[in-house]
């Protein structure tokens, strides 16, 4: 058994549930089902053989095996021959059921396995595992007992005489009949199994996008050795899709003369009719098996027909208007139709000729497109016909039917038609003669004449025949059997038929069409769309347009529907070609979430992953917590099924396939039942929701097919036939099979009768219970008038739950952080200083040791968010190693290693998390294990990817809070439309806003060529640029500026072009001016943000160095940022720079002692060097590249208006040379002043300390 897959989520329960995808993230689903052949997933049927040779039935062997409910064969045979639609048969025994796996077995002639699905299906790949372990003494009841039996004729011990080789084989290179030959094997299949390697496994595999529906291999073993070697298969696996998309052109079988409502057209699917199976006898061993003689093919057809060819709801070629027939015409039978309305609708049902009665089998199509070719015909007077033919390949010579059933090489002229019955005459002054054929049986010879039907004996006669591509043939009553039966190129009375799976050299027969009486009328052809409401496109058949293609394409359909019409009033016949594109119906999941609930609306949710139609594997334990349910009792719901093929209609889980599916009991399901037809609007455009959800299951499973009856050992007298049937609620709940019951190792079996409701869903505490969920697919349109038809297919899946209650204890480990911080905490704490954790959030019992290799790593239980905090609060009461003094202490929660956390139904508005959210530290971040989607949107929220280590994406957005302390241990990184957000608040609150600072964020910004970043459409609205200073752009000369010891110089710094600023990267902010006000310098806003890992580190971290020149030496300058917050002592930092009303100012400035810094800040270092001009160097101001527009001079400055601004302490003086308007604004963007100055006016005013825009140039007051 293979690993199984699973994905779990969790969520609380709420009226109406988001759907949350992480897309194809180390998803191990590869767009296939898998499937295993076994004694468990299915069963074997025996057939017997009439060649002597073959040994395996006589021992007990079987060859026939098909799966439970897929349509899926395994088949053997030691001298194969196939059909006429390449269906392998002459089956022989070589397959055995035995201690759970099967055996296979070959003697004198490799045996030919094929693994089939029917047509539409394309394997992907196999996995074949064989085990050559079997000893004739310990295995002798399978071996010896049975293949060297004292009784037998012919004797076949087992031994390994010669080593042994298997491998795959293409068709082409199957050897037909018993051929001793070693095939040729596909490269890279080969395996040789020495006589040594007694117990050694072998396997055989391969993988390609479409290696077809049918798989080969050979096995020779004792070739000619009279010796039976036997392998022993420890797995088959296969992976399919049932999406294959294949053409099926409509045959017209010939009725030129009679009108018919209905017609059918048959098309190979890849399956066969095993016929009768009985007690049948070979060398006094009998075994209830079928004849491998008389298998034959069996063909689906499509129906065309008139609309009024309907009755109670199905087909009924008695009715309607007998508007159809065919016409020879260019080398080919077309459709001759008359006026009306007429549908094309796949099958629902295959009918089976063998046995008594009507039977059928299900066969599940849909229509995906359609060609419709109109034709205008030919003027043709004569009565047309084909000539049966048959050519002698070794003479080179053409033989050719005459009336009286005998072949001539001589052709003379007679032309056959063939009616609605499928009856071949030829017309002779205006009267019918027919082809007949009959069988003595004392003699064994065949007679072949043509008759007139009016002597009466048509009950003795044989008369309906029918063309394939292998020929003429009939189906004769052969043994009770009804068989298909070959026209054979010969005269000789007893080889004129010869079954088509005997191999001859006679040749095959054929049929060279004649164009038949015809003459051309304008017509108008209208197809119509998939609704079957709309015209899709019309045709108007003339002499002018003779040939005209209409295509449907995007079809999800039942059928099709077209109409001819009249033009001219003259009762025309439309010429018709139809093909159609066919799909199989596909109701195969891939993946679904089991949920328990619990009281309070509380839920536990996983994701079982489908592998060979099991749910979560074999036995999934399934663990709650105590106290989750008011009893000891639970029960399921299953939802969010998911196909690797859903249609476009399934929003978030759409594959860009065809599938429809739906469970069943779902609130789709329970609204339509079993009538596509009466809800066929809800049937096209129901809310996909309402479709993959169910709380109801079903106890026992669906019987698809009674193979399960048809054991080679059953004793019936009985005769019987292996039969397929659909899933029907009233079947099921009249079938009953053995329910195995284990309450905590108490085992009981039970009969029950198969019941379908929510019961069964619940399952008590150590109770492991079977579930069986039945999922279905069926046609989106369904426009055809067969209203008691249904196109749906159906699968069902067992899952095995063990509900184990069980407690977790929530364990928390604390980790430093930061020992010193630096922050804003409140009014009366505005530089405080405390040591920050984090808390790393497990179970003291372990987790799941039946997760699935993606989630490995999540090695906790699972908790509730109220549990978590509790936690933490008692450890912090604790006293315990390394817990802060207070919950606000803690910088992160990572919890990622739980199995999941659970959500209680009371925290619908999401009051829980951001509870503890708000008992944190202001700038907490939350990791979560990949399973708590239902936590997913909140804010500063991760939740990790599965299968990953320390992968984590947000849903929700960050936001971060200035002037506190910031910690990342994990990246994040947001969906594209989930942002960051910064709001960079005025250190300095008495002064205002201010439109210079530095920052460091935790992630990048989306800048312009100029630097600039403009905050998302739909965010809070801002603007501002980003620089970083420029190497070699000091301007330094030593010059005393201002009073005392304070020389200014000039550093040049450039604008961030890159498009993206760095993450954890200082910057120097230039905000606009028509942005914000008060306390806001800025707001920065980035979509889809990546939120980076930070450094453990306190006090300041190191951002980029540049190199400058100072007074002739090169100094570097380091930018530092914190994220803690730092305190700088004055005296042993005096190299540091910080930035102070729009400058950089040297820390040996400030008159305290220290520098407190906030997180989020940044300042420069400079390395003095042995520079003498180093020590008075105590500030800089900025300048942007080359130009000398600085953030400030103190010298004044003068406008191009003559306007000259002067500054003192307090004061403010402008003096002009001309009459000018004179704005003063504050940085707050108060106007102060509004006047106009006369010419050489001067005017001084007291200004409090602070930033001023005169004339939108930006003076400084001190």
């Amino acid at each position: 058994m293979l690993k199984f897959v699973q994905r779990w989520t969790l969520w609380a329960h709420r009226k109406k549930f988001a759907l949350l995808c992480i897309a194809s993230i180390m998803s191990i689903h590869i767009t296939a089902q898998n499937v295993t052949i076994s004694p468990q997933s299915g069963h074997l049927i025996s057939g017997k053989t009439t060649n002597p040779n073959e040994r395996g039935y006589v021992a007990g062997y079987g060859s026939y095996w098909v799966h439970n409910q897929l349509p899926l064969t395994f088949t053997v045979s030691g001298s194969p021959e196939f059909t006429s639609n390449d269906v392998m048969t002459k089956l022989s025994g070589g397959l055995k059921e035995y201690q759970g796996d099967l055996l296979l077995a070959t003697l004198d002639f490799p045996e030919y396995a094929c693994i089939a699905l029917p047509r539409g299906y394309r394997i992907k790949s196999y996995t074949i595992v064989f085990k050559n372990d079997m000893d004739a003494m310990a295995d002798k009841s399978v071996l010896d007992d049975v293949w060297a039996d004292q009784s037998l004729t012919k004797r076949a011990p087992f031994g390994r005489i010669l080593d042994w080789k298997v491998g795959e084989v293409k068709r082409k290179d199957v050897l037909t009949g018993t051929n001793p030959a070693i095939p040729t094997f596909v490269p890279g299949t080969e395996i040789t199994i020495p006589t040594n390697s007694v117990g050694q496994e072998f396997t055989m595999t391969r993988t390609a996008d479409d290696i077809g529906n049918r798989i080969f291999f050979a096995f020779a073993g004792n070739i000619k050795k009279a010796r039976v070697g036997v392998l022993r298969i420890k797995h088959i696996e296969i992976k399919f899709a049932a999406d294959d998309t294949f053409d099926v052109p409509l045959n017209p079988i010939g009725n030129t003369t009679n009108r018919v409502s209905l017609a059918e057209s048959p098309f190979n699917v890849g399956k066969v009719d095993l016929g009768a199976i009985t007690r049948r006898v070979k060398e006094g061993k009998t075994f209830y098996a079928y004849d491998a003689n008389q298998l034959d093919d069996i063909d689906a057809t499509a129906l065309l027909y008139n609309e009024g060819a309907v009755s109670n709801g199905t087909w009924d070629a008695t009715q309607g208007s007998k508007t159809i027939s065919a016409v020879g015409y260019q080398g080919k039978y077309w459709y001759s139709i008359m006026e009306g309305t007429h549908y094309v609708e796949a099958p629902t049902n295959i009918k089976i000729r063998s046995g008594e009665g009507n039977r059928t089998t299900p066969i599940a199509y849909r229509i995906v497109g359609a060609d419709i070719t109109a034709d205008y015909g030919m003027t043709n007077l004569h009565s047309g016909g084909f000539k049966i033919w048959y050519k002698d390949e070794t003479t080179n010579t053409y033989y050719y039917l005459y009336t009286d059933g005998q072949w001539y090489n001589a052709d003379y002229g007679i032309y056959w038609h063939m009616d609605e019955e499928g009856k071949i005459y030829y017309l002779y002054n205006n009267v019918k003669y027919y082809l007949s054929w009959f069988y003595t049986y004392t003699t064994g010879k065949y007679t072949i004449k043509s008759r007139s039907s009016s002597d009466g004996n048509d009950s003795y006669y044989g008369m309906k025949w029918a063309f394939d591509d292998a020929g003429l043939y009939v189906y004769a009553p052969i043994n009770g059997i009804i068989q298909r039966l070959y026209l054979r190129g010969t005269n000789v009375d007893s080889q004129r038929f010869l079954f088509w799976n005997i191999p001859t050299k006679l040749p095959s027969v054929h049929r060279t069409l004649a164009d038949d009486y015809f003459i051309p009328k304008d017509y108008k052809l209208t197809v119509y769309d998939k609704t079957g409401d709309n015209v899709l496109a019309t045709a108007n058949i003339n002499a002018s347009n003779k040939n005209q293609t209409i295509s449907l394409t995007n079809l999800n359909n039942d059928a099709i529907k077209f109409k001819v019409e009249n033009v001219n009033g003259d009762n025309p016949t439309a010429l018709l070609q139809i093909k159609l594109k066919l799909q199989p119906l596909n109701p195969y999941l891939s993946e679904i979430d089991a949920v328990c609930k619990g009281n309070n609306g509380e839920e536990i949710t996983r994701r079982f992953g489908s592998t060979d139609f099991k749910l979560g594997g074999e036995a999934f334990v399934y663990k709650v917590p105590k106290g989750f349910v008011g009893s000891n009792k639970a029960r399921f719901v299953f939802r969010e099924a998911k196909s690797d093929y859903a249609d476009d209609t399934y929003g978030e889980l759409s594959k860009n396939g065809d599938s429809r599916y739906s469970v069943v009991g779902s609130p789709y399901y329970s609204l339509i039942g079993g009538d596509l037809y009466g809800h066929k609007v809800d049937v096209m455009n129901h809310n996909y929701k309402d479709k993959i959800t169910t709380d109801k299951v079903g106890n026992i499973p669906f019987k698809f097919n009674n193979a399960a009856e048809l054991y080679n050992t059953n004793e019936s007298t009985t005769g019987s036939y292996l039969y397929e049937q659909n899933f029907d609620m009233t079947i099921y709940t009249s079938s009953y099979d053995n329910v195995t019951t284990n309450k905590n190792g108490t085992i009981t079996n039970t009969s029950q009768y198969g019941s379908f409701n929510e019961q069964n869903t619940e399952v008590e505490d150590l109770e492991t219970k079977t579930m069986y969920l039945f999922a279905a697919d069926e046609t989106r349109y369904n426009i055809a008038p067969t209203t008691a038809e249904t196109h749906r297919a159906y699968a069902y899946y067992d899952t095995k739950i063990k509900l184990q209650m069980a407690d977790y204890t929530p364990k928390v480990t604390w980790e430093k952080v930061y020992d010193t911080t630096d922050y804003y905490k409140d009014d009366a704490h505005k530089d405080h200083n405390e040591a920050m954790v984090g808390a790393k959030i497990t179970t003291t019992e372990s987790g799941y040791d039946y997760a699935d290799l993606l989630s490995r790593d999540e090695t906790s239980g699972y908790l509730t968010v109220k549990q978590i905090q509790d936690a933490m609060q008692t450890s912090i009461n604790n006293h315990d190693t390394g817990a802060p003094q207070s919950l606000s202490q803690v910088l992160y929660v990572d919890g990622s290693t739980l199995f999941s956390i659970v959500k209680p139904e009371v925290s619908a508005n999401e009051k829980t998390i951001e509870s503890l959210r708000g008992t944190l530290a202001k700038n907490a971040l939350l990791y979560l294990p990949y399973r708590a989607t239902s936590y997913a949107v909140n804010t500063n929220t991760a939740i990790k990817v599965k299968g990953s280590q320390d992968t984590f994406i947000g849903k929700g957005n960050v936001i971060l809070t200035d002037k506190n302390p910031f910690f990342a241990p994990f990246s994040i990184q947001l969906d594209a439309d989930k942002y960051a957000q910064f709001t960079r608040e005025n250190t300095n609150t008495s002064r205002g806003r201010t439109i210079y600072n530095s920052v460091v964020l935790p992630y990048a910004l989306t800048l312009d060529a100029n630097g600039k970043h403009v905050n998302p459409t739909g965010t809070t609205p801002f603007e501002f640029t980003l620089s970083e200073m420029k190497a070699n752009g000091l301007h330094y000369d030593g010059v005393q500026v201002a009073s005392g010891r304070d020389y200014q110089a000039t550093q040049q710094f450039k604008k961030i072009t890159s498009g993206k600023s760095e993450a954890n990267m200082p910057y120097y902010v230039t905000n606009d001016a028509a942005f914000g006000s008060g306390n806001i310098s800025f707001i920065a806003i980035e979509k889809g943000a990546l939120i980076e890992k930070s450094v453990r580190q306190d006090g300041l971290q190191k951002g980029a160095t540049v190199t400058n020149m100072l007074a002739g030496s090169a100094t570097n300058f380091t930018s530092k940022y914190s994220y803690s917050g730092a305190v700088l002592p004055r005296i042993t930092n005096g190299n540091v720079f910080y930035f102070s009303r729009d400058k950089y100012v040297s820390l040996r400035n400030l008159r305290d002692p220290n520098l407190y810094i906030y997180p989020f800040r940044a300042v420069y270092e400079f390395d003095a060097g042995s520079s003498s001009h180093a020590k008075p160097f105590n500030s800089f101001v900025v300048t942007w590249d080359d130009t000398i527009d600085n953030t400030t001079d103190i010298n004044g400055i003068t406008q191009t208006n003559g306007l000259q601004v002067t500054t003192g302490r307090g004061q403010l003086t402008v003096s002009t040379g001309m009459e000018t308007v004179l704005h003063i604004v504050s940085v707050a963007g108060h106007s102060l002043v509004n006047t106009t100055l006369k010419v050489g006016e001067s005017v001084t005013y007291t200004l409090p300390a602070g930033i001023y825009l005169v004339n939108n140039k930006k003076v400084i007051v001190d």
